[in-house]
């Protein structure tokens, strides 16, 4: 059934003067909004996202391993909706896809490589043509599962630079455990020093030390390790401390929960929220983001290049970069190498300061509030503490004042705990949301879709655009026109400009956000034209009022924000734009199997 609704002309800012169409308003002039529930008789549940090619055809992602499509194919001719076999019943969260058909011999560019992620580290991929026949047809194409429960994706911990040796037990966490024996700047679990091996390895438990004569413990519990009051744990008794390596299998006992037997660190398995890929030629870039700062990456050939070794296939785990917790700097922060004690682009503080760099003893003194993490003297970096317990450090980030500690760092390394919750790119910018107001960025080469270099950057923006001085929880960011449009919870929206400084943050008036709704999705239209969708059947058309204030100036077109009514009483959980014959068609997905499509004209 079709619910025709019509439009009048918005006046305010926070205007919903939007009505519903009767029969004798049929004939009316004005364009009006046409809201299609989508019966697709495959079940009630919860959907999660939605991806559209430019052919019209859509593919829903959804709990339990479901994909619904409605292409059209040799079998489907009039596209009728139908369920993908995923190979997986792991709830899906996220869908994405590229059209790059023609590089596996598709005669449509659209029947191109997709991918899908989900609960429990579940990441999939489909083949348009696995055998890569010479003349297949859709049908033909497989979802294949690359990550998942009993096949996880092996996590590597990237290393701070300022501090190579974590536990500071004198086995450094990268100590040249990558396959060729040389340090790549990652601890990798699978290239751990094994049976007392401490060289050309990484360290087997980097967040314990090993052997001895550490830890040390902080005796007198005044915060603060110091020589000859705080002495090592005890080589014997019950409680020694000394790490060893009782059943060989790379795992220090501090980090073993089992000396019995040779068995693995815990299995990776978060939840991923979002997904985004990009192809040029026969390269791919795929990145997803989940929680507590999960990050796996791709950049390889594509599914139909031939594989020579030592390269490794994409849909071989072994092939991704999986992190359990992404690591970034802030926009202003010091540039790596900044030599120690050097105030830069003039941040005399950085929000928030910076943790403790390394120290032999992995022992944090005790700072006053909000003025950083201290070092004792040793360090090769860091402040000393002002009541004298460690002495001032005439080594440390900034010049050590009497009473406080420096929070002026070079090259802070920080390591993301909060969740990410989507991903999207383009233009040789990625940038990440999530939880806590988190908003990260990277650069990529476009030419050949290679990641610039290691480092995420956070903007800093002072003050913090309102309602974002809350934080509040970001729950998806789409790109178009080289801005990133942000949504998220209580009616918050806002736009990144990644180019525009060490902040680029824009929210849109508090006074313009005519709905308080949890907002799950948005899709960017222009360059400050977006779409989104929430909770109750919320859907939101956005033409403005970033940056700026929400007037009645007469002109419809400026800082306005529209609530579309739906009458639809189910969540939504994303949405989608294609255009068809000029016509925007936004796809809207949500709990118990809602699918609405919306259009304009």
């Amino acid at each position: 059934m079709t619910v025709a609704v019509a439009l009048t002309p918005a006046t305010a800012c926070n205007s919903s003067k939007s009505t519903t169409a009767t029969a004798g308003d049929r004939d009316v002039a004005f364009p009006m909004w046409h809201i299609e529930p989508m019966p697709h008789e495959q079940g009630d549940m919860t959907l999660t996202d939605v991806w559209g090619r430019s052919d019209g055809a859509v593919f829903i992602a959804g709990w339990y391993g479901t994909i619904l499509t409605n292409r059209t194919t040799p079998t489907n001719p009039y596209g009728s909706w139908f369920r993908m076999e995923t190979n997986t019943v792991e709830h899906l969260t996220a869908i994405f896809g590229l059209e790059n058909g023609r590089r596996f011999n598709q005669a449509n560019n659209v029947d191109g490589e997709m991918f899908a992620v989900g609960w429990n580290g579940t990441l999939l991929h489909y083949h348009p043509n696995p055998t890569m026949k010479p003349n297949p047809v859709p049908e033909d194409g497989v979802w294949e599962v690359v990550a998942g429960i009993g096949k996880e994706f092996l996590p590597r911990t990237k290393v701070d630079p300022f501090c190579p040796d974590f536990d500071g037990d004198g086995v450094s966490d990268d100590g040249g455990g990558s396959a060729t024996n040389t340090a790549d700047g990652w601890w990798t679990p699978n290239a751990t020093c094994k049976a007392g091996s401490t060289t050309t390895c990484d360290d087997n438990c980097r967040t314990a030390a090993n052997g001895p004569e550490r830890p040390i413990r902080d005796v007198n519990q005044d915060g603060c390790i110091q020589s000859g009051t705080d002495q090592p744990f005890p080589t014997s008794g019950a409680d020694t401390r000394n790490q060893v390596d009782a059943d060989s299998d790379g795992i220090g006992r501090e980090c073993d929960d089992d000396e019995t037997t040779g068995n693995t660190y815990a299995p990776f398995r978060p939840t991923f929220f979002g997904i985004w890929a990009a192809n040029a030629n026969e390269q791919l870039l795929v990145v997803a983001v989940g929680e507590r700062g999960a990050l796996v990456t791709y950049t390889g050939l594509d599914a139909a290049a031939p594989v020579v070794a030592p390269a490794l296939a994409l849909n071989d785990r072994s092939a991704w970069v999986a992190q359990d917790s992404l690591t970034f700097r802030y926009d202003n922060d010091c540039d790596g190498g900044t030599p120690v004690g050097t105030v830069c682009g003039g941040s005399m503080r950085l929000p928030p300061s910076c943790p403790a760099q390394c120290h032999p003893y992995r022992t944090i003194c005790e700072c006053p509030p909000d003025q950083g993490q201290c070092c004792d003297g040793a360090a090769s970096t860091g402040a000393g503490c002002g009541d004298g317990t460690c002495g001032p450090a005439a080594n440390a980030c900034g010049t050590p004042i009497a009473g406080s500690c420096s929070t002026i760092c070079p090259g802070c390394f920080r390591r993301l705990d909060e969740t990410l919750r989507s991903i999207s790119g383009n233009a040789g910018t990625l940038v990440a949301v999530g939880a806590s107001g988190t908003v990260l960025k990277r650069a990529f080469d476009v030419g050949n879709l290679q990641l610039v270099n290691d480092t995420w950057t956070r903007p800093d923006c002072t003050p913090m655009p309102k309602p974002l001085d809350e934080r509040p929880v970001f729950t998806a960011v789409s790109e178009r026109d080289g801005a990133f449009h942000l949504s998220g919870v209580g009616g918050t929206m806002a736009r990144l400009d990644p180019n525009a400084g060490s902040c680029g943050l824009q929210a849109l008036d508090p006074s313009c956000q005519p709905s308080r709704a949890f907002i799950t999705d948005v899709f960017g239209t222009g360059g400050n034209r977006s779409y989104a969708v929430g909770d109750g059947g919320v859907f939101l058309q956005i033409n403005g009022g970033f940056g700026g204030t929400c007037t009645d100036d007469g002109n419809p077109d400026n800082d306005l924000v529209h609530i579309v009514p739906t009458k639809v009483p189910q969540n939504f959980n994303a949405l989608w734009v294609t255009r068809v014959d000029d016509v925007e068609r936004i796809w809207m997905v949500g709990a118990q199997g809602i699918v609405i499509r919306a259009s304009y004209f």
